[in-house]
């Protein structure tokens, strides 16, 4: 994905903050740090894809990639207050 993104003129900035092993509805990760909500510190950003839909909230990125587990890219967004898509299955 990475490489067809270069290819079409796109800069990768580079890696954001998600929940341990994709799987989580809270984006705690003990190991680099919480991921908190651009519009509220004290709030959580929510699912494991947390830091890609923090980085669109908060202008750093126009755009994000993550990982959907079982909400985990609509969670974030969700809480973000962005846009989330998850492909159809098969379709990705």
């Amino acid at each position: 994905v990475v490489q067809r993104l270069r290819h079409a003129g796109a800069h990768i900035v580079g890696k954001t903050n998600m929940h341990e092993l994709s799987f989580g509805v809270t984006n705690v990760n003990t190991s680099y740090g919480t991921t908190r909500n651009p519009h509220d510190p004290t709030r959580t950003t929510g699912g494991s894809s947390g830091g890609s839909a923090a980085a669109v909230a908060a202008g750093i990125v126009d755009a994000a990639l993550a990982a959907d587990t079982a909400g985990s890219i609509r969670i974030p967004s969700s809480f973000c207050g962005v846009v989330g898509f998850r492909p159809t299955t098969g379709r990705y």
